[in-house]
């Protein structure tokens, strides 16, 4: 296990106390519009705003009232706006030219005295792009009038006399003001840039600025989608002493506070991960400051490497989720649930080697379900799997995915998610093994012959045929003296055979419960079950009763019930 290599813009372990640090501690720790508030009604917003990591100000932007954006903007250094912009206005490879307009409004909403400085120190190629995505420079040749070069009826834009500026009616105010306020405050770079725009913004221009922006993304903890992959290497290790220890990057003191990203620590569910809670048992502030980091570079290359595009806060949202997840399952493979020991590793180990531990154990569950799929009773054919009782089929698909997900049974559907908790793969590997058994042992105890599967098919919904439906249906024809075959029960009979089975002939209805030990014990007899798959046909054979009361045990007597509108057996 190599040591991760930190981005290089990763500040130093310092922490200067200062009220401008308590105070943006206090902003950070909230989010939305109560950290618009705590923004809004900042001493020193100038300081506050200008030290927010650069992730921190976006999100931020992103999050609260439109209205209050120039307020917290018109801080911004130029470095923190240029991430901005580099998030938001690209899509892969390609700047997006829809949204360069609305960003240079927004920028000039916050006034000329910002405005300038931004336009004054942004790269001269990315301002020529983004501009260049909005306007078109002309220079008249000699002889020629400017009054002729109209554009959609309306004269070019110029203020010299020189260069002649056409673009899209509704941005016509917006460009002479910011082209004016350039002038004003550099008119070195207002020529520069008009001379720029003069030629054409053509693609080796975009290729340019986006490897530049990948350079400056990297420097942020966003590396290449190559790199971006290594987060997901494996570590099994059981012990947390075999994972490689952390070095100490402390430095001396330096001007102002050292601030982290921390927009990942405070979207983090502190009830429910244990990253989360051994986070708080951290209590050195050098620590946390380094935890706070490595937390929000993991999160950002899971971000890269996952796909998700990187101007959407939800994305973040996904990854972060997804590493508080893996790295809480980490954490209890190496030292179980115990909060301080957790912090232990975490002070002294890297996360994402504490992430590579739990993404391992992940894998594990997800290469039993495929061993389930392709070497077990499914023989790799998907649709057998739908014989199975939900959730088991659901549970499986989600493990066999590339990044193996579990299945939370949530409405008609349900859903899937990544794993978060070793009691969530171990409830997923619990649905594996009974998948594995009860599709094996059914088949081996209930006589299905060719004939009936193909008429049952023909009959009755593939959502309704599943195994609890094979098994009951066997049973009720074996409690009539049949074989314990899967054979249609007549409609008038349903209610002999159920009669046999109830406990109680009035609603509603239980199964005895001595059925679930004689099931269990005929098991034993007819076909091959192991000590340790015993609770698990008990477990199914519960399950399937259950299914039996709640369908049928309402029933009057006499009632005759409606295959329609039932599930379970196989009625005609």
């Amino acid at each position: 296990m190599a040591e991760p290599n930190p981005p290089a813009s990763q500040p130093p372990l310092n922490v200067i106390d200062t009220p401008v640090r308590r105070e943006l501690d206090r902003i950070l720790s909230v989010r939305g519009r109560a950290r618009e508030k705590l923004l809004l009604e900042a001493e020193n917003p100038a300081a506050v705003v200008s030290l927010l990591p650069p992730e921190e100000l976006y999100f931020t932007l992103k999050e609260i009232d439109p209205g209050a954006v120039p307020s917290v903007l018109a801080h911004a250094r130029t470095e923190q706006v240029a991430f901005a912009l580099d998030l938001d206005l690209w899509r892969r490879d390609r700047i997006l030219g829809e949204r360069t307009g609305p960003w240079l409004a927004t920028l000039a909403s916050c006034g000329p005295g910002p405005l300038a400085r931004w336009l004054s120190e942004l790269d001269i190629a990315d301002l020529t792009l983004l501009l260049g995505k909005l306007v078109t420079v002309h220079l008249p040749r000699d002889g020629e009038d400017p009054m002729e070069m109209e554009f959609e009826g309306r004269a070019p834009i110029t203020l010299d006399g020189f260069y002649h500026v056409r673009c899209a009616e509704k941005y016509e105010t917006l460009v002479r003001t910011a082209l004016t306020v350039l002038r004003d405050a550099d008119a070195d770079r207002y020529v520069l840039l008009m001379e720029a725009l003069a030629r054409d913004v053509d693609a080796e221009l975009e290729e340019h600025c986006y490897e530049a922006r990948q350079r400056r993304l990297a420097e942020r903890g966003f590396p290449d989608w190559e790199e971006a992959l290594e987060a997901y290497t494996p570590v099994e290790v059981t012990d947390p002493d075999a994972l490689p220890a952390r070095i100490a990057t402390m430095t001396g003191p330096e001007e102002g506070p050292e601030v982290p990203p921390r927009y990942p620590v405070t979207a983090v569910d502190t009830d429910s991960r244990l990253l989360a809670r051994a986070l708080g048992r951290v209590a050195s502030r050098a620590s946390l400051d380094t935890l706070w980091t490595e937390l929000a570079y993991l999160t950002n290359k899971i971000l890269v490497a996952d796909g998700l595009p990187p101007d959407r806060v939800d994305s973040f949202q996904r990854a972060l989720r997804k590493v508080a997840g893996y790295a809480s399952i980490g954490l209890e493979s190496l030292v179980g649930p115990d909060e301080a020991s957790a912090a232990r590793v975490l002070e002294r180990h890297y996360l994402q080697h504490v992430f590579g531990v739990g993404w391992a154990r992940v894998r594990r569950a997800g290469a039993r379900a495929r061993r389930l799929y392709e070497r077990g009773w499914p023989d790799g054919h998907k649709e057998r799997l739908l014989f199975l009782d939900p959730p088991l089929p659901e549970t499986v698909e989600g493990l066999l995915r590339p990044h193996p997900l579990r299945f939370v049974p949530d409405g008609v559907d349900g859903t899937y998610e990544n794993f978060e908790s070793l009691a969530q793969i171990r409830e997923a590997e619990h649905r594996v093994a009974q998948a594995e058994f009860l599709g094996r042992h059914l088949l081996s105890v209930v006589e299905l012959r060719l004939g009936d599967l193909k008429e049952a098919l023909a009959r009755i919904d593939t959502e309704n045929l599943k195994g609890s439906t094979v098994f009951l249906t066997a049973l009720v024809n074996a409690s009539m003296g049949r074989e314990f075959r899967f054979t249609p029960i007549e409609r008038g009979r349903v209610g002999e055979g159920l009669a046999r089975l109830w406990a109680d002939d009035r609603p509603p209805r239980k199964v005895k419960p001595e059925l679930v030990d004689a099931a269990v014990a005929w098991s034993r007899t007819v076909g091959t079950l192991k000590p340790n798959e015993e609770p698990l046909l008990r477990e199914f054979v519960a399950t399937a009763f259950g299914l039996l009361e709640e369908e049928f045990g309402h029933l009057t007597p006499g009632e005759t019930p409606d295959p329609r509108f039932t599930r379970g057996l196989w009625i005609v």
